[in-house]
């Protein structure tokens, strides 16, 4: 399962990754833009290139329903680029 984010800023990595460690997750950086992720849910790849982030699940362990595991990648983008973009009206 793959997810496109388009529009999305280099500056959500740091953001998602101090989220996502709030939740128990270990987000490995390979390389600036790429990594992985790893957590009770499963196994996610991320890449960030020419304002495209793109997420892969590679493992999904059924811990959390299908529509649930979108649900919650989806969200804990958009709410990491919100925090940002609150960031810079501030």
């Amino acid at each position: 399962m793959k997810f496109q984010f388009h529009n999305m800023p280099h500056a959500v990595l740091p953001v998602l990754k101090k989220e996502l460690e709030k939740f128990g997750a270990k987000v490995t950086f390979l390389t600036e833009t790429s990594g992985r992720v790893d957590s009770i849910g499963g196994q996610l790849t991320f890449e960030h290139a020419d304002n495209v982030l793109t997420i892969e699940v590679v493992k999904e362990h059924g811990h959390f329903p299908l529509s649930m595991l979108t649900g919650g990648i989806r969200q804990t983008v958009y709410e990491a680029r919100e925090l940002i973009e609150r960031e810079a009206i501030a």
